[in-house]
């Protein structure tokens, strides 16, 4: 409760003080989705990958890469190639990144599976079973 007072309370002052700053309400409101867009599903793949086992784990961790990795670049990597700058721009790079997240974690599964199939997740020697 105290977080979400001190939350509220620091977004009514910003939105008091940003007439005065020359920004409007609303550029202030779109820059703020822009980057809870870019972040939330970070989070949220990070904790998938923490609590889920097995294969979904594999997925999320590979999907947690590819997006780590694409904020980590700047998140510009696909607007470069397509005048992602523009309002549509920005929603093909968000199907983009999207799909580069879906392919990566599938391309993790699939690499778990043919490890697995190989037999190297079993110990070296068989007496080192615990």
């Amino acid at each position: 409760m105290r977080t979400l007072l001190i939350v509220v309370t620091i977004v009514a002052v910003a939105a008091a003080l940003l007439p005065y700053a020359g920004v409007s309400l609303l550029t202030a409101l779109l820059v703020a989705v822009l980057i809870l867009i870019k972040f939330v599903p970070l989070i949220c793949l990070g904790t998938l990958a923490i609590y889920c086992r097995g294969y979904r784990q594999t997925l999320c961790l590979g999907a947690f890469a590819a997006t780590l990795l694409q904020i980590m670049a700047g998140g510009d990597i696909f607007a470069r190639f397509i005048g992602g700058y523009t309002l549509v721009g920005q929603i093909v790079v968000a199907a983009m990144q999207l799909a580069t997240a879906i392919g990566c974690g599938f391309a993790a599964v699939a690499t778990r599976r043919s490890l697995e199939r190989r037999g190297w997740h079993l110990p070296s020697n068989p007496d080192d079973s615990v």
